[in-house]
């Protein structure tokens, strides 16, 4: 699980794709990002998580966002991304979709 903290946007994307990365590396590709912190996302930060949903599901594996707050899930039904995700409350919720 990763946990995004503030704003996401073109500052912060390249450090969290470091991240994203190394889990990848590690051959993790069943990947819960909770947004519960987040401030705020740019259509930058949006692009991450649909690249690394991607990127998840080239290799058999999904991302779920989990504690999305309404801030970011308005950014998400703007950019027209929400029916792309799983979205979750729990992290148990989260566990049950990979099982």
């Amino acid at each position: 699980m990763i946990r995004f903290i503030g704003v996401v946007d073109a500052h912060t994307v390249e450090q969290a794709h470091a991240v994203i990365d190394t889990l990848f590396d590690k051959g993790n590709c069943k990947i819960v990002i909770d947004l519960s912190q987040v401030k705020y996302i740019t259509s930058a930060g949006a692009g991450l998580l649909v690249g690394t949903q991607t990127q998840a599901r080239q290799h058999g594996g999904d991302v779920i966002l989990m504690n999305v707050s309404s801030n970011v899930r308005d950014v998400l039904d703007l950019l027209g991304l929400t029916p792309l995700f799983k979205l979750v409350e729990h992290r148990l919720a989260a566990l049950v979709l990979f099982s």
